[in-house]
């Protein structure tokens, strides 16, 4: 299986998931509207679950290193580390992703955003 034909799948996947959970809550709300037979509850509940869908989608990146409270990485900060990740994408033939430090003291590290141009990488150091 090449990258690209995964890619492709979690693509299909992440627009899947987004459809099932936009049917799902859209669904309540069309139940709730039939039992308290008010038309007005479904159509809030599709407005704010379409916002929360879309505000998702394009900021699931950022809530996410948020809240593991990432730092961004300057080439400055640390050169070695920032031509390595630069290397590797350049390897991969990928653009070079935005560098972010978690200051936890366990090693872990994730790589997030919505694609190839705008993803983001956050590591953490472990300083021995």
């Amino acid at each position: 299986m090449v990258v690209y034909d995964q890619i492709s799948k979690n693509v299909f996947k992440t627009y899947l998931l987004l459809m099932l959970f936009l049917g799902l809550i859209i669904g309540l709300g069309w139940i709730f509207a039939q039992v308290y037979e008010d038309p007005s509850i479904l159509y809030i509940v599709a407005i704010i679950s379409s916002l929360f869908a879309i505000i998702s989608y394009w900021n699931s990146d950022k809530m996410v290193l948020s809240m593991a409270g990432a730092k961004e990485l300057k080439k400055e900060d640390n050169p070695d580390l920032y031509r390595l990740i630069e290397n590797l994408t350049i390897t991969a033939g990928l653009p070079m992703p935005k560098v972010f430090l978690i200051n936890d003291r366990n090693p872990n590290a994730f790589a997030t955003g919505r694609d190839k141009n705008h993803a983001a990488l956050a590591l953490s150091l472990i300083h021995i």
